[in-house]
């Protein structure tokens, strides 16, 4: 099989600087686009996009996403390919889906909010109450083989009914609401959620530090790293291609 092609967007002050590719034991590609609009052109030679943890700027627009880019990438998935979206503490700084904010990607990912703020968790966390211990989980490929994940400065998503939420916190879990500092119960809420497009997936993931090399709460840590790796599977129908051989 041809090795299977990524582009990581950087086009949109994305937080996630790289993928640790050598974590994977499948052959894949990864190529960086640094400048924008994402177009359908940029796009066609590759199976998944990978957008992580897009940072907003009001006074400038830097990070929205215009709309004949949310067309572009709805084409792309639509065709049978990945998309895969990062968040983290902030979310989408409470941006208006009309203003281009991550929100606008709902149409393929089902996620209509990422709470601005930070998930915190005094009881079920390590080092610091914002790196938050995961253990509920529905059964799915992603999930499979999952114990325990840690989310450090991670926020919390708003589904659709056309998105399955997979992971969720703890019901003791609190979040720090950026506006004002307050912090309130918000129980268990989703941290990750799938959809599906057409012939292609989406996944979105409340936290973007699962993917920094930092043995306590990135990829090193707990089952993060199985984590990615069945991510990246599922978006990537592997599972399909298995059954096919």
């Amino acid at each position: 099989m041809p090795p299977k092609k990524i582009l990581i967007d950087f086009s949109h002050n994305e937080e996630v600087e790289t993928i640790p590719d050598f974590i994977f034991k499948e052959d894949y590609e990864f190529e960086n686009l640094e400048e924008g609009p994402i177009t359908l052109d940029d796009l066609v030679d590759y199976d998944l996009l990978f957008i992580g943890n897009p940072q907003l700027d009001e006074s400038s627009n830097a990070g929205f996403f215009t709309k004949q880019e949310i067309v572009d990438i709805k084409k792309f998935v639509a065709r049978g390919n990945g998309i895969l979206v990062t968040s983290g503490a902030g979310g989408d700084q409470d941006f208006k889906r009309a203003t281009g904010s991550p929100r606008v990607l709902f149409g393929v990912t089902g996620v209509t909010r990422f709470w601005n703020g930070v998930l915190q968790d005094k009881k079920h966390s390590i080092i610091a109450p914002d790196n938050i211990i995961i253990q509920n989980f529905d059964p799915h490929l992603i999930t499979r083989g999952l114990k325990e994940l840690v989310f450090a400065g991670a926020t919390f998503l708003d589904v659709s009914e056309d998105a399955e939420p997979l992971i969720y916190t703890d019901d003791e879990t609190n979040f720090k609401y950026a506006s004002d500092g307050e912090v309130d119960n918000v129980g268990t809420v989703p941290v990750l959620a799938i959809a599906e497009f057409m012939h292609g997936r989406a996944a979105t993931v409340g936290c973007s530090k699962v993917f920094i090399d930092d043995a306590d709460v990135g990829f090193e840590a707990k089952d993060n790293k199985k984590l990615i790796r069945n991510l990246f599977s599922w978006l990537l129908f592997e599972e399909e291609e298995e059954k096919e051989e």
